[in-house]
């Protein structure tokens, strides 16, 4: 299939199939967030570094603008500007028909859902418009709905943010597009991607990269190489803004920063535990084993040290097939011509994400959202050239496994009492 075939394809019934997939992420997510206890006065939204070690209990106020720093977070520098708004508003509208504490914790928990949910659908589309049939689509939908790495997509914080917005910039890639188009996608998402993330900006940059290479392969050098050195230059300049504000913020902090608080530069202490991570890291995000539960550490509910051991039968069978599945896809996409870029573009992005959170963040599932979704783009692609049966049979033998693990988590949380 050419990219003009790809252009042309029907794309009636894709849209309504991502917008319906879309609609049962929201309700699932909210459902998922329920089973987790992800609800006023538990432990999840009380008490900081339950889950995995994230901060729950205190992006919760940042995001309903219930607590406005005097200055621009660092690392998330849309906080108060974009979100810590809209989060605003919504529990501004929520505290007419509920008590204050309630307002607060939906109003986050809907925003954060909503837009994971979107980066859902948008990730199905882009799979659709690309070849992958509606049917292989259904199928491998539940699989990723059930990921281990949602139950942080869930959580009040920033790690939905920015697996909805990473998994809608892929649409920005579509072929067919024009080069306006695309960069005026990319640079949107790319302005709420940074400030959600600043990190998340190298996916941009890749992005870029990727885009750069493919027309200078593919196409003759005019208009559009002129248009991604425009683009280029934007970068730069937001990277200029960024180390400026960087420089800015860290001349004021006497206090230990967020940058030197997570450094554990594992990947040059401990090489071989690094290895074991990044091998973990294929896996975890879709079926995770059970977790430890620690009364006395960083996280209370954990996954460190990373490890094969808490595996039960269910989902060490699962994570076994998952990535037997992964691995064959991703040949499958690099493959073909006119998917190589998706596949060139999760793989830097990937390294990526295991070369940095071996440098700094000390438990490493907690970003896992932020390549869970790519990993399941590359499944979505390379599904075209398994049978529909084999697919069904992967669902039936994965879910399983998944939902094991995910009622795991929610046993630990009710351990440390709910």
């Amino acid at each position: 299939m050419t990219d003009q075939e790809c252009s042309q394809a029907k794309s009636g019934p894709i849209v309504a199939f991502s917008i319906m997939a879309g609609l049962v992420a929201f309700v699932w997510f909210y459902i998922l967030g329920g089973i987790l206890l992800v609800s006023p006065d538990t432990i999840v939204t009380q008490k900081e570094d339950v889950l995995f070690g994230s901060d729950a209990a205190t992006r919760i106020n940042r995001l309903t603008g219930t607590y406005q720093p005097t200055l621009l977070a660092v690392s998330h520098p849309l906080y108060r500007i974009v979100w810590g708004h809209i989060g605003q508003a919504l529990r501004s509208t929520f505290e007419k028909m509920m008590p204050p504490k309630e307002a607060r914790v939906l109003a986050a928990r809907l925003m954060v859902e909503f837009v994971a949910a979107a980066g859902v659908g948008a990730l199905v589309f882009a799979a659709g418009r690309c070849g992958t049939s509606i049917l292989r689509l259904a199928i491998l939908l539940p699989i990723y709905l059930v990921f281990t790495a949602n139950v942080v997509v869930v959580l009040p914080d920033y790690f939905g943010l920015s697996a909805g917005l990473l998994s809608a910039s892929v649409c920005g890639l579509l072929p067919g597009m024009s080069s306006r188009v695309r960069l005026g996608v990319l640079f949107i998402l790319g302005v709420l991607i940074t400030g959600t993330t600043v990190t998340n900006a190298v996916f941009i940059v890749l992005c870029l990269i990727c885009l750069y290479w493919e027309s200078h392969v593919r196409k003759a050098l005019g208009r559009v190489l002129r248009d991604y050195r425009m683009a280029a230059g934007a970068v730069l300049l937001v990277a200029a803004a960024t180390a400026l504000l960087l420089w800015y913020c860290g001349s004021r902090m006497a206090a230990p920063t967020v940058v030197s608080k997570g450094l554990t530069l594992r990947l040059i202490r401990d090489p071989l535990s690094a290895a074991r991570y990044a091998g973990l890291s294929l896996v975890f995000p879709a079926v995770g084993p059970h977790p430890f539960v620690k009364q006395s550490e960083t996280s209370l509910i954990s996954y460190n040290p990373f490890g094969l051991g808490s595996f039960s039968l269910l989902s060490g069978s699962a994570g076994i097939l998952w990535v037997v599945v992964l691995g064959y896809c991703w040949v499958v996409v690099f493959r073909d011509s006119r998917l190589r870029m998706f596949g060139c573009l999760v793989s830097l992005w990937f390294a990526f994400n295991v070369v940095f959170h071996n440098l700094w963040a000390d438990e490493f599932f907690l970003f896992t959202p932020h390549w869970s979704w790519a990993l399941m783009l590359i499944v979505f692609l390379g599904s075209r050239k398994l049978p529909a049966w084999s697919l069904l049979a992967l669902a039936t033998l994965t879910v399983p496994g998944q939902i094991d693990t995910l009622l795991a988590i929610r046993s630990a949380v009710l351990a440390l009492g709910g």
